[in-house]
């Protein structure tokens, strides 16, 4: 690895810094994409002097300086309303009803309920009528398709800190599906229930596993099932990332190439693919990751500049964090760039060492998932220390 395959790592970790400091801090966000825009205008003014030395590092500090501050400004241009829907009389277990569009996937919670994002345009308290555009959590006992509207009747509380989601709305008093998911969105809908219906006759555990590991789709995995994956550490199998972006580009690009199709083409059917696989499996943390930095690996191929995947990787983050600076406090996000920082860094060196004792192909398929356990280990025993 060359060394200028490495210079954009400092400016991925400047995007995640300037992220996650303006989400724990949203008050002061700001200040602090106004002290990060001063501090890279101040960098750009001494790279542009005419025999400033270390030219490059400085122009690399001040492109780090200023996509943190741009995450920030991302936060500090939200906060307003944000702000503005947290602090709305909705305490003390005040009864509301939020309307709402889930743009996530339901996930189970320790209670039995069903745990979703949704974009929340209007919360009605009492007789009055809030106005709102601001992300929520609600749980609820049933499950609706991404892209549906509801109306959530129940109560409030504000999101802790860092979290995407200003409220968290308990539907105690029902849940109301106002209107089923349109267009692409009911299709991508339908396609998941016809896989979990085609899956429904298998033996368990495969019939509830099957979804999980294709698209993401853990509805059918039961308690029990869910509980002994994460004690022995195999949850992340049912968590779509970049293997399953890869196989769904690589199919694409592959199937586009045996038609003779040209480069921009292929490219083409690639990014269908992607953004077609993105909305199935909905835009979770691992799968915007892998996206992004697959969008930015065909857009090498389509210019002709095929670069290096670290590079790839640390584009794919600043990319990301830019456009989400609450991606930042994710876990999942942080596992996901972890994981693939470890596969394009240390697994050829851990397979070189391991091919000394044993045959080449066995050191090379102990040493992927070797260097990701590695790296990951730190992350995994903040979630589950057993």
């Amino acid at each position: 690895m060359r060394g200028r395959d490495l210079r954009l790592v400092p400016v991925a970790a400047a995007a995640w810094a300037g992220a996650g400091a303006a989400v724990m801090l949203p008050q002061s966000a700001r200040w602090v994409a106004v002290g990060l825009w001063a501090a890279a205008l101040a960098f750009v003014a001494l790279t542009a002097r005419p025999r400033a030395r270390r030219r490059t590092a400085q122009a690399l500090v001040a492109v780090g300086l200023a996509v943190a501050a741009a995450a920030a400004s991302h936060v500090a241009l939200s906060e307003p309303a944000r702000a503005a829907a947290a602090h709305l009389a909705i305490g003390g277990g005040r009864a509301i009803a939020v309307h709402a569009v889930v743009v996530g996937k339901a996930d189970r919670t320790a209670s039995g309920d069903a745990a979703f994002d949704a974009r929340a345009d209007e919360i009605d308290i009492g007789l009055r009528q809030v106005r709102v555009a601001v992300p929520v959590v609600i749980r609820a006992r049933t499950q609706p398709d991404v892209g549906a509207r509801v109306v959530a009747s129940g109560t409030a509380f504000p999101a802790g800190a860092g979290e995407r989601a200003v409220l968290v709305v308990r539907a105690g008093r029902g849940l109301e599906i106002v209107a089923p998911p349109r267009g692409v969105v009911a299709v991508a809908a339908r396609l998941r229930h016809g896989l979990a219906a085609a899956t429904g006759g298998l033996p368990q555990p495969a019939a509830g596993l099957i979804p999980g590991l294709a698209v993401g789709d853990t509805d059918a995995v039961s308690a029990e099932l869910d509980a002994a994956m994460k004690a022995s550490s195999l949850s992340h199998l049912t968590a779509v990332s970049g293997a399953n972006c890869a196989i769904v580009v690589g199919l694409a690009f592959g199937a586009a190439a045996l038609c003779g199709a040209r480069r921009g083409v292929r490219v083409a059917a690639g990014g269908v693919a992607l953004a077609g696989f993105v909305l199935l499996v909905t835009p979770e943390p691992s799968v915007v990751r892998a996206a992004v930095m697959a969008a930015i690996a065909m857009l090498g191929v389509l210019l002709g500049r095929l670069g290096a995947g670290v590079s790839l990787l640390s584009s794919a983050v600043v990319v990301a964090l830019v456009a989400d600076p609450w991606l930042a406090v994710s876990m999942g996000f942080a596992l996901s760039a972890a994981a693939t920082g470890a596969l394009l860094v240390l697994a050829a060196p851990l397979a070189r060492g391991m091919a000394r004792r044993l045959p080449r192909v066995i050191a090379l398929g102990v040493a992927v998932p070797l260097a990701a356990q590695l790296v990951c280990a730190p992350l995994l025993i903040l979630i589950n220390p057993t």
